[in-house]
């Protein structure tokens, strides 16, 4: 069977069976795809965006303390209301704390998935 001939037969309504068994393993994938993809990200923005460390100086070494780690330093942010608020309100978290909230680290059944 054809990929063209396999799509044809599963968008029509003699598939919707198969459809609903489908449907429930594409959101599955598609959650384990997006944490990934978000956690990775967020992990890139941040080593790309930390400030270098200063040089030391010579004679005096290492005065100047080192730069914070950017996903510690905490954020005020922006977040939709909760269901049934239409308000949205401000929380401060870190970037870590947010990366946890939206995308959970996966497990190990989830990794092997």
């Amino acid at each position: 069977i054809s990929f063209k001939d396999g799509l044809k037969f599963l968008l029509s309504d003699n598939a919707e069976s198969l459809r609903n068994l489908l449907e429930k393993e594409v959101d599955y994938i598609v959650d384990i795809l997006t944490r990934q993809i978000f956690r990775q990200g967020i992990s890139e923005a941040v080593v790309a965006l930390t400030p270098p460390r200063p040089p030391a100086l010579p004679f005096l070494g290492d005065i100047l303390p080192p730069s914070p780690k950017l996903d510690e330093v905490p954020l005020p942010l922006l977040l939709p209301g909760a269901e049934g608020v239409r308000t949205p309100g401000v929380a401060v978290l870190t970037l870590k704390e947010l990366t946890e909230a939206v995308a959970p680290k996966l497990s190990q059944q989830d990794e092997i998935f």
